[in-house]
C-alpha cells in the first residue's frame, strides 16, 4: 500500500502545483473577468457530478471485492459503463439545451454577451460530460489497485489540459479557445483511458457497447442507489454556496470566492492520497471480515491525516493574505480573497477529516448515514446560502459553509465509530483525531505569525518563511501527538468486551 500512496501523494500534489502555478497565468492571459467565468464553469461541473450517479464508487468497490471473481468483475464493468455512456450522453445533452437559460440567469457580467456565454457554456457542458468518463475509467484503475498507473494517466492529462493550453493561449488568447482546449483534452484522454481500463479488467479490447445486465444492476443498486443520493447532497452542500454568489452578486466576486476556494482545498488533495489507498484495503478487510486490521489501519491513517490537515489549515489561516499574494502577485486578488480563505480553510479541514471515516462507510457498502447527515444539513444550507448571501455577500456564504461542515464532521466521526469500532470514547473520537492537532498546530501558527514581520520583506522571502513554519508546525505538532504506537493506542482507548463480532 505504500507505493500507492506515494503515487498518490504525487498525483494529488501534481494537480495542487497546477493549480499553483497556471491559475496567475490564466488571470495574466485573459484577465480576471475572464477567470470568473471559468470559476463558474468549475461550479457547473461540481453540481452535475451528481450525474455520476454513483457508479464510479460503485466500480471502484466492486473490482476491489475480494469475493468477485474475475468473471463477475468483466461482467460488473461492462454493464456499468454502458450505463455511464448513457449518463455522459444526458450530461452533454442537459447543458446544450439549457445553456441560453443559464447564462441569462445565473451569469452577472459585462464584459461577454449573452451569445458568447451561451457558446462557453456548450463547451463546458462536452468538458464535464467526459470528465465524468474519465474519473469513472480513473476509479476502475483505482479499484483494481492500479493506482500507480491511474495517477500517470491523471498527470498526463493534467499536462495537457491545464499547462499545454497556455501555449494554445499565448497563440490566441480569448476564453474560447480556453473551453475548446478543455472539452478537446477531456475526450481526448475518456477515449485513451477506456481502452486501458478494458484491457486491464477484460484482458482485451472489446469494442462497442455490452448488454446491460439486470443482475448486476440489481446486486449493486442499494449502494449505488445511496451513493447517487449522496452525490446529490455533496453537490447541493458543496456548490450552493457558488451558485448564490453567482445568482445574487457580480460574476467576479464568485472570482474572487473560487480564488480563496481553490487555495483551501488543497487541503482535499492532503487527504486524497491516503484516501485512495486505503479504501480498496479497508473493503478487502471489512468483506473478509478483519475488523481488528481495519481499525488499526483507520487509527493509523485519521491520526496522521488529522495532524497534516490542521498543520496546513493553521498555516493558511494566518497566512491567508501573504498567501494569495505569493500566489497572483496581485495586491487587489489579496485583498479582496483572503478573508474567504481564513474562514473556508475551517470548513475544507473539517470536510477533510471526514473522508478517511467516509472511506470505513463505502467500504461496508453503508450509506444511510451520509444521506441522513446530508438532508439535515439542507435545511440549513439551502435557507442559509440564500438568506446570508443576501445579507453579507460572499463572507455570509463562506460562514455557512464553514459551520455546516464542522457540524457534518463531528456528527459524522461519532456515528462511524460507534458503528463499525463500537466505541463512544470521547478522547479518541474526538480529542486525539481533532482538538488536540487544532490546539497545537494553530498555537503554534499564532505565535510564528507574532514574530513573521521580522522575516517577511518581499514574496521570495515570505515563501521561505511560509515554508520553513509549515514544516516546524508538523514535525513539532507530530512530535507532540503521533504516538509512538497506534497499536497500543488502540488497546487502551477500546474496551475489547464491547467488540461482538
Amino acid at each position: 500500500m505504500f507505493k500507492n500512496v506515494i503515487a498518490n501523494l504525487f498525483g494529488k500534489f501534481w494537480g495542487l502545483l497546477s493549480n499553483f502555478v497556471f491559475i496567475p497565468i490564466y488571470i495574466k492571459l485573459l484577465g480576471f473577468d475572464s477567470y470568473s467565468i471559468i470559476s463558474f464553469g468549475l461550479m457547473i461541473s461540481g453540481i452535475l457530478a451528481v450525474l455520476d450517479s454513483g457508479l464510479t464508487a460503485t466500480l471502484s468497490r466492486e473490482m476491489s471485492r475480494s469475493d468477485n471473481s474475475s468473471q463477475d468483475k468483466q461482467r460488473i464493468f461492462k454493464s456499468l459503463e454502458s450505463i455511464y455512456f448513457i449518463i455522459t450522453a444526458i450530461v452533454i445533452m442537459f447543458v446544450l439545451f439549457n445553456s441560453s437559460y443559464i447564462a441569462t440567469v445565473f451569469v452577472n457580467t459585462k464584459k461577454y454577451t449573452v451569445n458568447d456565454l451561451i457558446e462557453f457554456i456548450c463547451f463546458i457542458g462536452i468538458d464535464v460530460g467526459f470528465q465524468l468518463l474519465i474519473k469513472f475509467y480513473l476509479g476502475g484503475l483505482i479499484g483494481m489497485e492500479q493506482q500507480v498507473v491511474s495517477n500517470l494517466y491523471q498527470i498526463s492529462w493534467g499536462i495537457v489540459r491545464a499547462g499545454l493550453v497556455v501555449v494554445a493561449l499565448l497563440i490566441v488568447p480569448s476564453l474560447k479557445m480556453f473551453f475548446i482546449w478543455q472539452a478537446g483534452s477531456s475526450a481526448l484522454f475518456g477515449f485513451v483511458l477506456c481502452l486501458k481500463l478494458r484491457k486491464v479488467i477484460c484482458g482485451n479490447i472489446y469494442r462497442g457497447f455490452s448488454m446491460i445486465e439486470k443482475q448486476v444492476i440489481q446486486n449493486s443498486w442499494k449502494f449505488t442507489r445511496g451513493m447517487l443520493f449522496i452525490s446529490f447532497i455533496a453537490a447541493l452542500n458543496t456548490q450552493m454556496d457558488k451558485l448564490a454568489i453567482s445568482k445574487f452578486l457580480p460574476v467576479e466576486e464568485l472570482g474572487y470566492y473560487t480564488l480563496a476556494t481553490s487555495l483551501s482545498m488543497g487541503l482535499m488533495f492532503l487527504v486524497s492520497p491516503f484516501s485512495t489507498a486505503i479504501l480498496p484495503r479497508l473493503t478487502n478487510y471489512f468483506t473478509a471480515n478483519l475488523k481488528f486490521e481495519a481499525h488499526i489501519l483507520f487509527s493509523k491513517v485519521q491520526n496522521l491525516v488529522s495532524i497534516l490537515v490542521m498543520s496546513f489549515c493553521a498555516v493558511l489561516f494566518f497566512n491567508s493574505y501573504e498567501i494569495i499574494w505569493i500566489w497572483t502577485g496581485e495586491i487587489y486578488l489579496a485583498n479582496h480573497s483572503h478573508v474567504f480563505l481564513k474562514i473556508l480553510s475551517i470548513g475544507v479541514a473539517f470536510l477533510a477529516l471526514a473522508v478517511i471515516p467516509f472511506n470505513v462507510a463505502i467500504a461496508n457498502g453503508y450509506t444511510k448515514l451520509n444521506n441522513v447527515i446530508g438532508l439535515l444539513s439542507l435545511l440549513i444550507t439551502i435557507p442559509g446560502y440564500w438568506i446570508f448571501t443576501k445579507l453579507y455577500g460572499s463572507i455570509g456564504s463562506a460562514l455557512v459553509y464553514s459551520v455546516v461542515q464542522v457540524l457534518i464532521t463531528l456528527t459524522y466521526l461519532y456515528q462511524i465509530n460507534r458503528k463499525f469500532f463500537y466505541t463512544r470514547s470521547f478522547q479518541y473520537i474526538f480529542l486525539r483525531p481533532i482538538f488536540f492537532p487544532l490546539l497545537v498546530s494553530f498555537t503554534l501558527a499564532y505565535g510564528f505569525s507574532l514574530i513573521s514581520d521580522l522575516f517577511l520583506f518581499g514574496r521570495l522571502s515570505m515563501i521561505l518563511w511560509i515554508s520553513i513554519v509549515s514544516i516546524l508546525i508538523i514535525c513539532m505538532t507530530s512530535l507532540i501527538l503521533l504516538p509512538k504506537s497506534e497499536v497500543r493506542l488502540f488497546i487502551k482507548t477500546i474496551q475489547f468486551n464491547k467488540y461482538k463480532w
